[in-house]
């Protein structure tokens, strides 16, 4: 009996050191991105030679470098649309990501939206600020505010984000008067009445 019970044990043991095994085998595949504490491990996040290469014969006026959080929060403040991305130098994947960034700085040129960079080890202010832990991360801010993120090398969604973002903050804002609001209430009897109006609004109504 007690030989019955050793074996069952060790068989469950077994499968779960197998799956833990297993997790940390192929955690890395899913997801193309570099995780900030990789710099340790040359082998792993030093960029190939052809991304590198690649990235520095582009053009990259288009893309700002942030050095501190006063150049961050000047520049969100002086745009509409920013695109900031969060990386380093020695992040394979944020030098791959290079090209497509340059690409939408030049299709959106002309819509009120600008890029810029920011290093992470040169910011970790600004990188613990936004919760910036994987590499890439970039980060769409309308009017100083984010409102899209994309985390790791993902040109497609990123494309998709930004431009789903552009397309909302293009539409008018819609206002209304105190006047309007009052001939809507008025007009929409259906929902609103003179009795349902409470107290501290009833002022409204008798104006």
């Amino acid at each position: 009996m007690a030989e019955k019970i050793w074996l069952r044990l060790g068989i469950k043991l077994g499968i779960i050191f197998l799956g833990l095994l297993l997790l940390v085998l192929f955690m890395p595949i899913g997801l193309s991105g570099c995780k900030k504490n990789q710099q340790t491990s040359p082998e792993i996040t030093t960029p190939s030679d052809s991304s590198e290469a690649a990235t520095s014969e582009l053009d990259t006026s288009l893309l700002t470098p942030l050095n501190n959080e006063e150049e961050f929060n000047k520049f969100l403040e002086e745009h509409k649309i920013v695109v900031v991305e969060f990386g380093a130098t020695w992040c394979k994947y944020c030098h791959q990501l290079v090209p497509d960034l340059v690409r939408l700085a030049k299709e959106y040129e002309n819509q009120e939206v600008v890029f810029a960079q920011v290093d992470t080890d040169q910011c970790p202010a600004l990188s613990q600020k936004y919760w910036v832990e994987g590499l890439p991360d970039v980060i769409i801010f309308v009017n100083g505010k984010s409102q899209g993120r994309v985390l790791g090398y993902n040109p497609v969604e990123l494309q998709k984000v930004l431009s789903n973002i552009v397309e909302q903050a293009e539409k008018p804002e819609t206002t209304i008067t105190e006047a309007g609001f009052r001939d809507l209430l008025r007009q929409d009897s259906a929902v609103y009445s003179s009795d349902d109006v409470p107290p501290l609004e009833e002022e409204l109504w008798s104006e």
